[in-house]
Parts: structure tokens; sequence; C-alpha cells
């Protein structure tokens, strides 16, 4: 039986609750590329690489755009980036703790 995590949490809310106070206090582009990669770590175990320009065409945007995308989301600690592997890759992953914040802060301004 599966676990509910944080990252099926954030992609079940009605309605995209959580999507919409993301983009409020990121950005609509930062929102989007965000859940872009709930869905690909959700299928992944929250652990894969993703390449800049496959972020950039999976979220319908120019390429600069994704890489300050990227940087945002890392900066704001919603997603850690790390290389591994020879040749090096990019690796991501999901900062669940921080996701789980965000929710429950969220969860806590709406009452």
């Amino acid at each position: 039986m599966k676990q509910n995590t944080p990252v099926d949490a954030f992609l079940t809310s009605s309605l995209g609750k959580f999507n919409k106070k993301l983009a409020s206090q990121l950005g609509l582009i930062h929102s989007v590329v965000f859940t872009n990669f709930c869905l690909i770590a959700v299928r992944n175990n929250n652990l894969f690489p993703y390449l800049i320009p496959d972020i950039a065409k999976d979220a319908f945007i120019h390429v600069q755009t994704a890489t300050k995308a990227v940087g945002i989301l890392v900066e704001e600690g919603f997603i850690k980036r790390k290389r591994r592997g020879i040749p090096s890759k990019v690796w991501y992953s999901i900062n669940e703790e921080r996701l789980e914040e965000f929710m429950l802060f969220n969860i806590k301004e709406d009452k």
C-alpha cells in the first residue's frame, strides 16, 4: 500500500489550492515548473535526473527562464539538486519537509 507523501497531497489538493498559493508567492512559471517536478518525482521515487532543456520543453518556456525558475526553487528550498555519476548528471529531488511546511502554513493561514 502506497503511503501518502507531501508531494501526493500537493498534486491532489482540491482545485490546486497549494499550487495557487505557490504561484502567488513565487510566480506562475515557478509553480508550473515545480508541479512538473512533483509529477516526475512521483514516477521516480523522488530522485531523478532532469535536464534544463527538458524542463523548458515540459513547461513550454524558454531555456533561460527554466534555468532561473529551477535556481529560485532550489534557493527557496522546494527542490534539492546534486551532481552524481560519471559522467556527472544533475539529480533532483523534492524537499518534502519544505513542501510540508509550506502546505501546513497555508492551511493555518486559511482558517
